[in-house]
């Protein structure tokens, strides 16, 4: 039986397991797994640069990459979609409609994005371009007060540009992006955001 053929029946075999009752799951389970198992070896002699059967995105501060089904890496040279600005290998939208920080988040990930992190003073400076009065970033220390990270990455904020006084000692655990500085505020309050890629 060839590869396609193989792949074929696995998933007819699955969905067989599905619609048949339980007294004969153990048994082909056992029959999915081995059969799992000699469609990825199968594939793996035809092609040895194989080295997952899922295709897995990563991001960084360069870009993002992605392993192709020959299990080398290739690099998303993506140009921004519509409506969104490009800076540094990174796609970025202003959202005017006034979200609370989490409503905010939510909302760059039905866009595929998160809320913006800023690694550098080019990248806090080239924010300051949109030219709003404050919008959501993805600082917060929600998780550990006065420990700051950014909520899209989990990443201790190694950069910042807090304003003088900021942050405050205070109940105001989210980071808006004012073009003056940085200020903490209460995560509940309403603003525009920028959502990055």
């Amino acid at each position: 039986m060839d590869e396609m053929g193989l792949c074929w029946f696995a998933v007819f075999t699955l969905v067989l397991c599905t619609t048949l009752g339980e007294k004969q799951d153990e048994i082909l389970i056992s029959k999915i797994g081995k059969l799992h198992f000699q469609l990825f070896k199968s594939i793996q002699r035809k092609a040895n640069l194989v080295k997952s059967a899922t295709f897995e995105t990563r991001c960084s501060n360069n870009g993002c990459s992605f392993d192709d089904c020959r299990g080398g890496k290739q690099k998303d040279e993506h140009k921004c979609r519509d409506g969104w600005k490009k800076f540094n290998e990174h796609c970025y939208k202003l959202i005017t409609t006034k979200l609370n920080f989490f409503e905010a988040e939510m909302f760059c990930r039905t866009q595929q994005s998160s809320l913006v992190n800023i690694e550098n003073t080019n990248e806090d400076a080239w924010i300051k371009g949109f030219k709003e009065k404050h919008v959501w970033i993805s600082g917060t220390d929600l998780a550990k007060h006065g420990e700051w990270k950014w909520f899209s990455s989990g990443r201790t904020m190694k950069f910042t540009n807090w304003a003088r006084g900021q942050p405050q000692k205070n109940h105001e655990h989210c980071a808006v992006y004012y073009i003056g500085g940085w200020h903490d505020a209460s995560c509940s309050i309403k603003s525009s955001f920028i959502c990055k890629y």
